[in-house]
């Protein structure tokens, strides 16, 4: 396996934020997962939910009893950084992530994000 397959070629994905609700972030990405064509095991994580779109949902990525190549973010951005942490923690070798709100956050005015 190369370096960046993790991410271009995942075997599985974590969906973070994955939601029942139409119209959401969440929903979107399962919703393309499950339909799109993705062979792979997904993993829904969603602490609020025992299951999502009627497939089991986890409470966090270190609760996924599988390897997870890819995890997809889609959370708000002050819960982002306690997401990467449990996904370095769980061994997962791909991250995307889709959020906003770091402009507001302070994430500029920290440095880590540069102008």
């Amino acid at each position: 396996m190369f370096p960046l397959d993790k991410i271009f070629k995942p075997k599985s994905i974590a969906a973070v934020g994955a939601s029942d609700r139409v119209g959401t972030v969440g929903y979107a990405i399962l919703d393309n997962l499950l339909n799109g064509g993705y062979k792979g095991k997904i993993y829904p994580v969603n602490p609020g939910h025992r299951t999502v779109r009627g497939r089991k949902s986890f409470a966090s990525v270190k609760k996924i009893t599988g390897t997870v190549d890819l995890a997809i973010i889609a959370v708000p951005a002050k819960a982002v950084a306690a997401v990467l942490k449990d996904c370095g923690e769980a061994g997962i070798g791909g991250v995307i992530i889709i959020s906003a709100g770091f402009k507001e956050s302070g994430w500029r005015e920290s440095g880590c994000i540069k102008k």
